[in-house]
């Protein structure tokens, strides 16, 4: 996947749900899987999944009658990108500006600050 190509918020849920199967997936399945929480129909799903592939965010291979897709990036890689893409975009790269932010409005919770310790065992 190109890096001047992101993904948009319906393709992320897709590639969530591919992230987290493991393996390839039948694009019948992934409707199904998604329909519950989406409301999208199998046409939506296939629009979507030919679209991600054009980006090359998925591949796909032919099994009978049926395509199986799966993911060509690595969800810590993407969210590496996007991550980066974002600091930069609205923080200038600094990621001191970010938590100051997160703060400010409310959004880091005692228990979010813990775990920020544990992750970079801070005392």
């Amino acid at each position: 996947m190109s890096g001047k190509n992101t993904l948009s918020d319906a393709e992320l849920t897709v590639m969530k749900l591919l992230w987290c199967a493991g393996e390839p997936l039948p694009s019948a399945e992934i409707a199904k899987q998604l329909e519950p929480e989406t409301g999208w129909s199998f046409s939506t799903v296939s629009t979507l999944l030919g679209r991600m592939a054009e980006k090359q965010a998925i591949g796909h291979e032919k099994r009978g009658k049926a395509y199986y897709y799966r993911p060509l990036i690595a969800e810590d890689d993407y969210k590496k990108r996007e991550t980066r893409s974002f600091l930069g975009k609205l923080f200038d790269g600094r990621a001191s500006d970010l938590l100051a932010a997160l703060v400010a409005c409310d959004e880091v919770t005692a228990d979010d600050i813990e775990a920020i310790r544990e992750k970079f065992r801070l005392k």
